[in-house]
């Protein structure tokens, strides 16, 4: 799954596939399934990707922000995997 800044999410690896991922968040807000997201990457994730190079898009938004503060970590909310000895 490609990370998204500010957005959380919890991950279920033993679920079913297509069941292990939920309730996705942006901002704190439910993702609406409906609404369509903008995003920027290091490389795209699917074929014909048009745009602008994401290395133009960080020293603009570095340029205009000056000084950059700490961000959160969003890592996976894990469930069922109490006690898995794989698991940090």
């Amino acid at each position: 799954m490609v990370r998204v800044g500010d957005m959380t999410r919890t991950c279920e690896p033993k679920a079913k596939i297509r069941k292990r991922i939920g309730e996705m968040r942006l901002h704190g807000k439910p993702i609406e399934t409906a609404k369509i997201y903008k995003g920027a990457g290091w490389a795209p994730v699917a074929e014909g990707v048009s745009g602008e190079p994401i290395r133009d898009v960080v020293v603009t938004w570095l340029r205009d922000k000056k000084v950059v503060t700490p961000r959160k970590l969003n890592s996976p909310r894990l469930i069922g995997m109490n006690n898995n000895p794989g698991v940090a």
